[in-house]
C-alpha cells in the first residue's frame, strides 16, 4: 500500500512519541521517590484554644494538664503557640491585670484623672522574676514606659498604656509555656506575625529562642508575612531576609491549603525557602464547632465520619503532612453552659476506624512532619527534552488531524519556539508544552477513535465483535490521552509543584478546548467530503438557517450541561449530599475514589456510542463524541500535581475498569430498552388493528 508523504511522516512521529515516552519512566520514578521521602503526619492543637476552654473550668490548670495527656494518647503530638499577649498571660493565670480605675478601688486611694495605665500583678511566686523580666523587655522593645509597684506585698509592674491597648499588643513567645510543652515532649509549632515593627536582629533572637525549645515549623499568623512593610522597595529584601533567618535556624514553613485569601508575601517567602515547606490542612473552629451543635447520636456519628474522611483524604490524596486543629468553647444551645468539642475530636483521631488507624493502612504514621526531599536522577535534562519533543509531536499531530499539510511546518515551528522559549524561561516552556499536550492528547485520541469507527462501519460485525472492538478502542484511546498526563508529570516534576508553591495553570482551558475541537472535527472534517470552499459555504448555510424554538431549547440545554461541567471541573462546585455519600462509599470500599464523571458518564457514552456507530446508527458518532469529557478528565487527573502519583494511576485504572463494566451494562440496557420499545410498538399496532 502506497502511503502519502504526510502519512509516512505521521507514522514516524508516532514512532518517536512511543519511543520518547520511555523517557517518562525515570522522571516518574523521581517523582514517586520524592513523594516517599515524607511518610509521617503531625496533628497540632492550638494552646490558645486550650486556655480559652480552661477559663470555663473549675480547675483550669488541672484541666489543661489532663487534656495534654489525653492528646498524646489520641495522636495529637504537637501544640501550636502564638506570639503572646497580656490577655493570653491573664488566661494562663500567670498575671492579673487591672486598669487605673480598678486599682483605685482596690487600694482605696484616688488616682490622677490624667492617668490611664495598666497595672500587672505576678501570681506565681516561682515564675514571678522570669515573667517580670519578660514583660519589661517586651515593653522596652515597644517603647512603653514601665515602673514597679506592689499590692499587699505582691510584686507588680505598671505599663504606661491604656489597658484596652495593653491587653492586645503583640509580645514575644511566652518562655514558660514553651518550657512546659518541651518538658512534656510535645513538638511545638509556632505562629509568627508581622504585627510588630520589622527588626531583623529581634527576629533573629526570637527564632533562635524558638529553635532552642525544639520548634521546627512556623505558620504565618495574620494578613502578611514578617518583613512586609508599606515601602514597596523594601518588601522583597525584607521577605528574603526573613527566609534567610528561617534557614539559618533550621525552620520550615507550614503552607496551608484551600485558603480563600493568603497572607501578603507568602508565595515570595515560600519561594525563598529552598522548599523547606510542609503542606498543611486547617481544621478550623468553625468545623469543630459543628460537633457541639444540637445533634443526636446518629447525626454526630455521621458528621464525625465525614470529618475523618476529610482528614484522611487530605493526607493521602493531597500530600498534607500537618493538620492544624482549632477547637474553641461555645455555649451549648441545649444546656446553656460552655462546652467544648474535644471528646468528639479525640474519637475522630483515635479508635478502630479513626483517622490514625486508617492512615496506618497507607503506611502513614503519626510523628514530626518532615519536608519532601528531591531525589535527583542521572541525565534529567535529556529525559525532559525528550518529553518536550513528545509534547511538541502530539500538538503537531493535532494540527495534522485538521490540516495534514501543516503537520511538518507545525512540528518544525514547535521545535524552534521551544528552543527560543527555553532560553527566555525554561519554566514557562514546561508549562506551555504541558498545557498544549493536555489539550492535544485527548483530542487526538478521540479523533483517531472516530476515524477507526468510520473505517469499520462498512463491516458487518456481530454484537460481541462490536463490544470487543469498543474495549480495544477504549484502551487505545485512553493510552493516547495518558500521553498528555505523562507530559505534565514529566515536565512539572519539580518539588515546587508537589508543594503547590507553583502549579499547573490552564486546567479550565484544557477542560473545554478539546470539546470545541472535537465538535469542529465532526462538523467539517469527519468525512473529508468538503473542500475548503465547501466548508465555507456550509458555514454560510448554517448561519442563514432559520432558528426554531426547538433549536433554542437544544442550545440552552447544551449550554447548561457545559456550564455545569465547567463549574464542576474546579474545586468550588457544589456537591449534593447524595453524591458526598456515594463518594465516601467508594473511598472506603476501594481505597481510592475514581472520578464519577468518567466511569458513570463519559466511559459508558464511549461504549454505547461506539456500539451504535458500528451498528450504523447515525446518532452513534455524536454520542461517542460526547465521551471526550472522560478523556479530558483522564489527562487532567495528572494535572493535580500535589496528589501522589500512585494515587492518580490507581484512580485512572479503577475508572477504566469500572467504565468498561458500566459501558457494557449500558449496551445491555440499550438492547433491553429497544426490545421493550419494539414489543410495545407491536402490541400497540395489533391493538389498533
Amino acid at each position: 500500500m502506497n502511503l502519502s508523504r504526510n502519512d509516512r511522516l505521521t507514522r514516524w512521529i508516532w514512532c518517536f512519541v512511543i519511543i520518547g515516552m520511555l523517557a517518562n519512566i525515570p522522571l516518574v520514578y523521581q517523582r514517586v521517590t520524592t513523594e516517599n521521602t515524607s511518610s509521617s503526619v503531625q496533628f497540632v492543637m492550638h494552646f490558645r484554644d486550650l486556655l480559652q476552654m480552661s477559663d470555663s473550668q473549675l480547675h483550669p490548670a488541672s484541666f489543661i494538664q489532663e487534656q495534654l495527656n489525653t492528646m498524646k494518647e489520641t495522636g495529637i503530638n504537637a501544640i501550636a503557640v502564638h506570639e503572646s499577649t497580656l490577655q493570653e498571660l491573664l488566661l494562663s493565670r500567670k498575671i492579673n491585670m487591672y486598669s487605673s480605675r480598678e486599682v483605685s478601688v482596690l487600694t482605696s486611694q484616688p488616682i490622677s484623672p490624667q492617668e490611664n495605665f495598666t497595672y500587672i500583678l505576678f501570681t506565681d511566686p516561682n515564675s514571678r522574676s522570669q515573667m517580670n523580666q519578660f514583660i519589661e523587655q517586651q515593653a522596652q522593645r515597644l517603647n512603653i514606659a514601665t515602673q514597679r509597684w506592689t499590692l499587699n506585698e505582691q510584686d507588680g509592674l505598671v505599663l504606661e498604656m491604656p489597658i484596652k491597648d495593653a491587653s492586645i499588643i503583640t509580645l514575644d513567645y511566652d518562655p514558660l509555656t514553651l518550657q512546659m510543652l518541651k518538658e512534656q515532649q510535645f513538638d511545638i509549632v509556632a505562629y509568627i506575625s508581622n504585627r510588630r515593627p520589622f527588626d531583623a536582629n529581634a527576629l533573629d533572637k526570637s527564632l533562635a529562642m524558638l529553635r532552642s525549645y525544639g520548634v521546627t515549623t512556623l505558620v504565618i499568623d495574620g494578613e502578611s508575612v514578617p518583613g512586609v512593610t508599606k515601602s514597596i522597595n523594601e518588601l522583597d529584601d525584607n521577605i528574603k531576609l526573613t527566609a534567610d533567618l528561617m534557614r539559618k535556624h533550621g525552620l520550615k514553613l507550614a503552607l496551608p491549603e484551600l485558603k480563600k485569601t493568603e497572607p501578603i508575601g507568602l508565595q515570595t517567602l515560600a519561594s525563598n525557602l529552598d522548599n523547606q515547606i510542609v503542606r498543611t490542612h486547617i481544621f478550623s473552629d468553625f468545623d469543630s464547632g459543628k460537633l457541639i451543635g444540637t445533634l443526636n447520636d446518629k447525626q454526630l456519628e455521621a458528621l464525625m465520619t465525614r470529618f475523618a474522611d476529610r482528614l484522611v483524604l487530605a493526607v493521602k490524596d493531597r500530600n498534607i503532612r500537618t493538620i492544624l486543629i482549632s477547637a474553641k468553647p461555645a455555649v451549648s444551645p441545649s444546656t446553656g453552659t460552655y462546652v467544648n468539642p474535644l471528646e468528639p475530636l479525640y474519637s475522630i483521631l483515635n479508635g478502630k476506624d479513626s483517622v490514625t488507624a486508617r492512615l496506618e493502612k497507607f503506611s502513614m504514621q503519626v510523628g514530626q512532619a518532615p519536608v519532601f526531599e528531591t531525589k535527583e536522577i542521572p541525565m534529567q535534562m535529556l529525559w525532559k527534552w525528550l518529553m518536550i519533543g513528545v509534547g511538541i509531536a502530539i500538538i503537531a499531530l493535532l494540527v495534522g488531524c485538521f490540516f495534514p499539510a501543516l503537520l511538518l511546518p507545525s512540528l518544525l515551528m514547535g521545535i524552534v519556539a521551544a528552543v527560543g522559549l527555553y532560553v527566555v524561561s525554561p519554566l514557562w516552556l514546561y508549562k506551555l508544552i504541558s498545557l498544549g499536550a493536555c489539550i492535544a492528547a485527548p483530542t487526538v485520541a478521540l479523533i483517531l477513535a472516530i476515524r477507526t469507527l468510520r473505517s469499520k462501519q462498512s463491516l458487518s460485525l456481530s454484537p460481541i465483535q462490536r463490544i470487543v472492538t469498543g474495549v480495544t478502542l477504549f484502551i487505545r484511546t485512553s493510552m493516547i490521552s495518558l500521553i498528555g498526563g505523562m507530559v505534565i508529570v514529566s515536565l512539572l516534576n519539580d518539588i515546587v509543584f508537589l508543594l503547590k508553591v507553583d502549579q499547573f495553570q490552564g486546567v479550565g482551558l484544557a477542560s473545554i478546548i478539546p470539546i470545541g475541537f472535537v465538535a469542529l472535527y465532526l462538523l467539517f472534517f469527519d468525512k473529508n467530503e468538503l473542500s475548503l470552499r465547501g466548508k465555507a459555504q456550509f458555514v454560510k448555510r448554517i448561519l442563514l438557517t432559520p432558528i426554531t424554538i426547538l433549536w433554542c431549547v437544544i442550545a440552552a440545554a447544551c449550554s447548561a450541561v457545559l456550564l455545569y461541567y465547567f463549574i464542576r471541573t474546579g474545586n468550588s462546585g457544589a456537591v449534593s449530599p447524595i453524591e458526598l455519600l456515594f463518594r465516601a462509599l467508594l473511598e472506603q470500599t476501594l481505597g481510592v475514589r475514581p472520578r464519577l464523571k468518567e466511569f458513570l458518564f463519559a466511559y459508558p457514552l464511549f461504549f454505547l456510542g461506539a456500539y451504535l456507530a458500528l451498528s450504523k446508527v447515525k446518532a452513534g458518532i455524536i454520542i461517542f463524541a460526547m465521551s471526550i469529557i472522560g478523556q479530558i478528565s483522564l489527562a487532567n487527573t495528572f494535572a493535580h500535581l500535589h496528589t501522589p502519583l500512585m494515587i492518580s494511576f490507581i484512580r485512572v485504572g479503577l475508572g477504566m475498569v469500572l467504565g468498561i463494566i458500566i459501558g457494557i451494562l449500558a449496551i445491555v440496557a440499550w438492547h433491553i430498552v429497544c426490545f421493550i420499545w419494539n414489543y410495545g410498538k407491536k402490541r400497540w399496532s395489533s391493538n389498533i388493528n
